[in-house]
C-alpha cells in the first residue's frame, strides 16, 4: 500500500484522536476533550486533525484513511436494487429492516449528505420476495446495508486536500478487519491474486476483534469473503478494574444471536473464525481470558474452526498489517471501501473541471468565430451569386435575345434562363422540320431496346453491336445454326421493329469455344418514324 494508514477513532460525534501507522512508525494524537459536538468544534477538530497529519506524512501521503465504526451500524434491509439513493430512502423507511448488531443500536441519521450509505452487494446469495404494490409485484432481495457518519472524515480529508496532503483510499474499520485478518484476503494470501482460485470459492471467515476502549470495551466482528466485507457489527462490553477489557459467556451469547440472524438473511456462515483479543481476563465465566473467549466461540457456533491471537493492541495490530502490505485496494467496490470518501474530489479534480471549462469556454469562442465568419462568408457569398446570375442571364440574352417588343420572352430570360434556352432550342427543332428536306432523326435507341428482347439467352453471345444513321451491324456468337435461324425470325416478328435485318453465317464454320460466328446486317425501313416517336417505340436510353 502507498502511503500510512490514518485510523481516525471518534467519540460519539466527536472526534477522539488520529493514529498514523506506517512500515516503521506508529503515532497518535489524541483530540482535545469538547463540551459538544457542534459545527464549528468538529471543523476545528478536523483541522487540528489534519494540521497534525500534515506534519508527518508528507512524504506518501495517505493511503488508507479508516473511519472508527462508533456511531456505525450494519443492518439488511429489503430492496430491489443497490442505488444508494433508494437504499437510503429504505432505511429512511424502515421498512423490513432490522437491526444487525443488538449492543450498536439502530443509528437514527441516515442522510447520505451525513453518511456514507452503501449496500454491500456481491456478498453471495440473497433471499428474494415478491412484494406486491398494487397491480405490480416487485422482486425484492435481502441486502446488508453500511451507514457511517463520516462528516468528520469529509472535513479531514478536505483539510489533508488544501495542505497538499492526498487521500487515495477510506475504509471503515470492519472493512479494515476484513482485510487485515482474513486468511483468504490479498494482504495475507497470494493465491487469490495468482488465479489458483477463483473469488467465487473462497470461504466465508468470521474475524472476532476485542478492543479495549476508555474504562471499557467493545467486541468488533466482521464477516468476509477473500477479505471483502460481507456484514459487521459491534458488541459493547463492561470493564474489570483499571480500565481493563471484561468479556463474559453472555457476550459470546449476543454475538452468536447476531451471526445467527445474518445467516438466515444473507443464506451464508462463516467456517472460520479469527479471534484477536489483548491479555485479559481472570479465568471466571464471566471475565474470560483470551484462550477461553476463543473456545466459547467456537462452541457457539459448531463445525468453524478458530485461530486465536493476542496483541497487546489489535487496533494497532490491524493497522500496521494493512501499512505493511503490497496489495491494492479496490477502491470502487462496497465491500473493500467506503465510496462516499474514497471518489471525494480534491484540488487535483477540482483543477481538471477548471481546466475543462476553460477548455470549452476557448472551443465557444473559437465555435463563435467560425460562426461569425461563415456568416460574413455567406453574405459574400450572395453578393457574388447575385453578380454571376446576372452575369448568365446577360449572356443568355446576347445568344438569343428575344424578338423586339415581347416582353413575355424577356421575363422568362430573367427569371428563369434555362427555360427560356430550352424554348429556343424547341423553336430551333420546329423550323428545322421534315419538310424542309432534312432527313429525320433515327430511332436507334428504341431499335437497340429490340434486339435486347431477343439476344439476352445463354445460348447467344454478342461480339459487336455497331447502329446509326447508315450502318446496322450485329455480330454475335451462337450455340448452332438452328440458334441463328431463331434469332432471325424473332427480329423479324418483334413488335415496333425498325430494321429489315439478313442473317449471314461465318463461311468456313468460324467458331470460338464450340460457338459458331453469324453476322446479322441491317436497313432502315421505308416508314421509320422520327426520332422514333411511334406508338411503343422510342426506345429507352
Amino acid at each position: 500500500m502507498n502511503g500510512r494508514v490514518c485510523f481516525l477513532s471518534r467519540a460519539g460525534d466527536g472526534l477522539a484522536g488520529v493514529r498514523l501507522v506506517g512500515t516503521r512508525s506508529d503515532e497518535v494524537w489524541d483530540a482535545r476533550p469538547s463540551e459538544g459536538a457542534d459545527v464549528l468544534s468538529v471543523q476545528a477538530d478536523a483541522r487540528s486533525a489534519a494540521a497534525w497529519i500534515s506534519e508527518r506524512a508528507t512524504t506518501g501521503g495517505v493511503g488508507l484513511l479508516c473511519v472508527d465504526v462508533d456511531g456505525s451500524n450494519c443492518r439488511w434491509l429489503s430492496s430491489a436494487t443497490a442505488d444508494p439513493v433508494l437504499v437510503a430512502a429504505a432505511l429512511d423507511r424502515g421498512d423490513g429492516t432490522s437491526s444487525g448488531s443488538g449492543g450498536a443500536g439502530i443509528w437514527a441519521d441516515q442522510n447520505p449528505s451525513m453518511a456514507s450509505i452503501q449496500a454491500l452487494v456481491g456478498s453471495g446469495p440473497a433471499v428474494k420476495r415478491a412484494r406486491t404494490k398494487g397491480p405490480q409485484a416487485l422482486e425484492e432481495r435481502r441486502l446488508p446495508v453500511l451507514a457511517v457518519p463520516d462528516t468528520l472524515a469529509r472535513l479531514v480529508i478536505d483539510e489533508l486536500d488544501d495542505r497538499g496532503i492526498a487521500v487515495e483510499h477510506a475504509a471503515s474499520l470492519w472493512h479494515a478487519i476484513a482485510l487485515a485478518w482474513d486468511p483468504a484476503s490479498p494482504v495475507l494470501s497470494t493465491v487469490r491474486s495468482s488465479g489458483d482460485v477463483v473469488e467465487g470459492a473462497a470461504p466465508v471467515s468470521a474475524v472476532v476483534l476485542a478492543d479495549p476502549v476508555g474504562g471499557g470495551g467493545r467486541l468488533l466482528w466482521a464477516w468476509s469473503r477473500a477479505g471483502e466485507l460481507l456484514a459487521g457489527g459491534v458488541l459493547l462490553a463492561g470493564s474489570s478494574g483499571e480500565g481493563g477489557l471484561k468479556l463474559g459467556r453472555s457476550d459470546v451469547g449476543r454475538l452468536a444471536a447476531d451471526w445467527l440472524g445474518w445467516s438466515m438473511q444473507l443464506g451464508v456462515s462463516p467456517s472460520r473464525i479469527v479471534c484477536v483479543a489483548p491479555p485479559m481476563g481472570s479465568g471466571t465465566d464471566d471475565d474470560m481470558k483470551p484462550a477461553q473467549l476463543g473456545a466459547a466461540i467456537g462452541k457457539s457456533w459448531s463445525g468453524a474452526m478458530v485461530d486465536m491471537a493476542v496483541h497487546e493492541d489489535p487496533i494497532g495490530a490491524t493497522l500496521s498489517r494493512l501499512a505493511t502490505s503490497e496489495s491494492a485496494l479496490a477502491a470502487n467496490d462496497a465491500r473493500s471501501s467506503l465510496l462516499t470518501l474514497s471518489r471525494r474530489s480534491g484540488r487535483i479534480h477540482r483543477s481538471m473541471y477548471l481546466w475543462i471549462s476553460l477548455a470549452m469556454a476557448a472551443a465557444g469562442a473559437g465555435l463563435l468565430g467560425v460562426g461569425v465568419r461563415a456568416w460574413s462568408g455567406a453574405g459574400k457569398a450572395g453578393i457574388e451569386r447575385d453578380a454571376i446570375v446576372a452575369k448568365i442571364k446577360k449572356q443568355v440574352l446576347d445568344v438569343a435575345p428575344p424578338p423586339s417588343g415581347d416582353t413575355l420572352m424577356l421575363a422568362m430570360a430573367s427569371d428563369n434562363p434555362r427555360s427560356y434556352l430550352e424554348s429556343q432550342i424547341e423553336l430551333k427543332r420546329k423550323i428545322n422540320a421534315p419538310d424542309t428536306g432534312l432527313p429525320p432523326a433515327r430511332p436507334i435507341l428504341a431499335e437497340l431496346e429490340s434486339l435486347s428482347f431477343v439476344l439476352g439467352t445463354n445460348e447467344i453471345e454478342i461480339d459487336e453491336i455497331q447502329i446509326n444513321e447508315s450502318l446496322q451491324d450485329v455480330q454475335v456468337w451462337v450455340a448452332d445454326t438452328k440458334v441463328a435461324e431463331a434469332l432471325k425470325d424473332s427480329l423479324d416478328h418483334v413488335a415496333n421493329d425498325y430494321c429489315d435485318w439478313t442473317l449471314n453465317l461465318s463461311p468456313g464454320g468460324r467458331t470460338r469455344n464450340n460457338m459458331q460466328f453469324a453476322r446479322l446486317s441491317g436497313t432502315w425501313k421505308q416508314k421509320t418514324p422520327v426520332g422514333g416517336s411511334a406508338a411503343g417505340g422510342g426506345g429507352k436510353p
